[in-house]
C-alpha cells in the first residue's frame, strides 16, 4: 500500500512538473514577444534563449530571436537566426526590412534592394519597406529612385514624420532651401519630439537669411537634446549672427565646461572671442582670441580679430 502510494504521489508529481513547463513556455513565449514589442531586447533575448533549449525545433523562436539580436544590433547572430527560420519558410517583413538594414549598413546595397523587394511582394503597402528602398537608392546616390520610393511611402502612410523628413533632406541638399522648410515643418507637426527635425529647420531658415526663425528652431532643438554639442555651438553662431552676444557667451561658455565634445574647442574661444569685442569687453576678447590661436595657430580669422 505504501508502494502505491508513493508511486501515485511520483504520477501526480510528473504530470505537475509536465503542466509547470506547458504553462511556463506559454507564458514566456507570450512574455518574450512583449518585451519586443517593448524595445527591452536583452530580456527577451534572455527569454528566447531558454525557450529554444526546450523546443530546439521550434523555428518561430529563431524568427523572434532575431528580431532580438537585431534590436541588440548583434547583426551576425541576428542574420544566422533569420536564415535558419527563412530556411523552413518561417519569414515576415519584418525579417526581411532588418535583413536589408543590415546588408545595407554593410555596403551590400543590391542584396538589400532584392531582400526589400521580398518584404513588398509579401505585403504591397509596406511603407516602411518603401521608405528603407528609398534610403538605400540614397546612400546608392540614385535620387531619382530614392524619391520616387519616398513619394511612394509617403502616399501608404501621410502620417509618419520620417518621410517629409527625409524629402526635406534632398531638397536641402539640392539648394531648394524654401521646399525644406515646407518639409521640414510638416515632419515637426507630425512628431514635434524631435531635436534633429529641427535643427534642419533651423538650417535651412538660416540658408535663406530669415535667421530669427533659424534661431528659434535651432532653440527648439537644443531643449529636445540638451547634450547635443553640435546643437548649441550652431545656436551660438545665430545668435552672433542675429547680434545677441551676450546669448552667445553663455552658450559658448557652457561648450567650453564641457569635456569630450566632437567640436573644436579654439572654435569656440575664437566665436566666444568675437562675442566679446562685439560687446565691448575687450579684454576677455583678447584673452579668448589669443587662447583660440595657441590650440590653432593657423586659424586667420582669430588672428585677424585680435
Amino acid at each position: 500500500m505504501k508502494l502505491f502510494f508513493l508511486s501515485l504521489f511520483a504520477v501526480i508529481m510528473l504530470f505537475t512538473e509536465n503542466a509547470y513547463s506547458v504553462d511556463s513556455v506559454k507564458y514566456n513565449y507570450d512574455d518574450a514577444l512583449k518585451r519586443l514589442k517593448d524595445a527591452k531586447y536583452q530580456d527577451a533575448l534572455d527569454i528566447l534563449n531558454v525557450l529554444i533549449k526546450e523546443d530546439a525545433i521550434n523555428m518561430v523562436l529563431y524568427l523572434q530571436r532575431g528580431h532580438a539580436y537585431f534590436g541588440l544590433k548583434k547583426y551576425d547572430e541576428a542574420i544566422t537566426d533569420y536564415n535558419l527560420a527563412a530556411k523552413y519558410g518561417y519569414v515576415s517583413v519584418e525579417l526581411y526590412n532588418n535583413l536589408a538594414a543590415i546588408y545595407a549598413e554593410r555596403g551590400y546595397y543590391d542584396v538589400a534592394i532584392t531582400t526589400l523587394n521580398m518584404a513588398i511582394q509579401m505585403e504591397p503597402k509596406n511603407y516602411e519597406a518603401y521608405l528603407k528602398m528609398a534610403e538605400i537608392y540614397f546612400l546608392k546616390e540614385d535620387n531619382k529612385h530614392g524619391t520616387e520610393y519616398l513619394m511612394e511611402a509617403s502616399k501608404l502612410n501621410s502620417t509618419n514624420p520620417k518621410i517629409p523628413f527625409q524629402i526635406g533632406t534632398i531638397s536641402f541638399k539640392q539648394g531648394n532651401y524654401n521646399d525644406a522648410i515646407d518639409y521640414f515643418k510638416q515632419a515637426v507637426s507630425l512628431d514635434s519630439s524631435k531635436a534633429e527635425y529641427y535643427y534642419y529647420l533651423g538650417l535651412s531658415y538660416y540658408n535663406t537669411g530669415d535667421t530669427i526663425n533659424a534661431l528659434l528652431s535651432t532653440s527648439n532643438a537644443v531643449s529636445r537634446d540638451p547634450n547635443n554639442a553640435f546643437y548649441l555651438y550652431k545656436l551660438s553662431e545665430y545668435y552672433i549672427s542675429y547680434g545677441y552676444f551676450e546669448k552667445a557667451i553663455t552658450t559658448l561658455s557652457t561648450l567650453a565646461d564641457r569635456k569630450n565634445i566632437n567640436i573644436s574647442p579654439s572654435l569656440i574661444y575664437k566665436n566666444r572671442g568675437i562675442a566679446y569685442m562685439r560687446t565691448g569687453d575687450y579684454a576677455n576678447a583678447l584673452k579668448d582670441l589669443d587662447f583660440a590661436l595657441q590650440l590653432n595657430p593657423i586659424d586667420t580669422a582669430a588672428l585677424l580679430y585680435q
